[in-house]
């Protein structure tokens, strides 16, 4: 039933192929992206597997913002919420959260990529071990070439039969800005590959990270991990995320320019 549900979930998700950090490295647990990274899982009939299928970002104690191409139809009873930066296939309720709520953005547009930013609301709030992360306001001045710290629970090669694995992590350039869609340069061998799906894109400043982009899809067709890859800018969503935060009744997040 787990791989059943599991096809039927990720159906949105293989439109972008399989979603993937390839070139980076592992997540320790004292790293900075282990405290707010998520993995998105597939519950089993039984409540008792799981199994990846996107990554996320903790934006309060209980708001997980992801990609709207990762739960958009998806059933709340069938998604949990992992804070472990291990790949691990059985419902852990220590570091594991059954969700409350989810909302993808109502202006998703799947083919053209646009607007793909939801929100997930999980039971209670996250585990002590995690830690939320601010978001940059969208008038912070990003610019063209600087680093993005790109991390996720994708698999870390280009074949078919690779397995998601642990947390893993790396840096690449921000090729350009194209209003809501920022575009990575991943033509020196690591990057996110169709990107661990609904993963963040994070800054780094001052030995703090601040999430502002949120993995997307290949860029302009790109069929490998190679060329160019793109990111939702999460910044620019901000009235959706506050908005949507109020609706489901959540603790709103941070909106910081550092």
């Amino acid at each position: 039933m787990l791989q059943v549900f599991l096809a039927l979930i990720t159906s949105a998700v293989m439109a972008y192929q399989q979603p993937l950090i390839i070139g980076g490295d592992s997540v320790q647990v004292s790293d900075l992206a282990a405290y707010s990274t998520v993995a998105l899982k597939a519950l089993s009939a039984s409540g008792q597997k799981v199994q990846s299928f996107c990554s996320g970002t903790l934006i309060s104690k209980n708001l997980i913002l992801t990609a709207a191409h990762c739960v958009d139809g998806a059933k709340v009873e069938k998604v949990a919420i992992s804070f472990t930066t291990e790949e691990t296939t059985v419902y852990n309720p220590a570091m594991m959260r059954k969700v409350k709520a989810i909302k993808a953005n109502p202006k998703f547009d799947q083919p053209a990529g646009k607007n793909d930013i939801a929100l997930i609301v999980i039971e209670d709030v996250a585990p002590s071990i995690a830690k939320p992360i601010e978001i940059l306001e969208p008038e912070y001045n990003l610019v063209v070439g600087q680093k993005m710290l790109l991390a996720g629970f994708g698999v870390t090669d280009d074949t078919i039969s690779a397995e998601p694995t642990s947390l893993q992590q790396v840096r690449v350039k921000l090729a350009k800005i194209l209003d809501t869609i920022l575009v990575t340069n991943q033509t020196e061998g690591g990057g996110a590959c169709n990107g661990d799906s609904g993963g963040p894109a994070y800054l780094e400043k001052n030995n703090q990270l601040y999430v502002y982009g949120i993995t997307r899809g290949p860029h302009e067709g790109a069929n490998d991990c190679h060329h160019y890859g793109e990111y939702t800018y999460a910044s620019k969503f901000k009235e959706f995320i506050l908005a949507t935060a109020l609706e489901l009744n959540s603790e709103s997040p941070t909106f910081v320019n550092p």
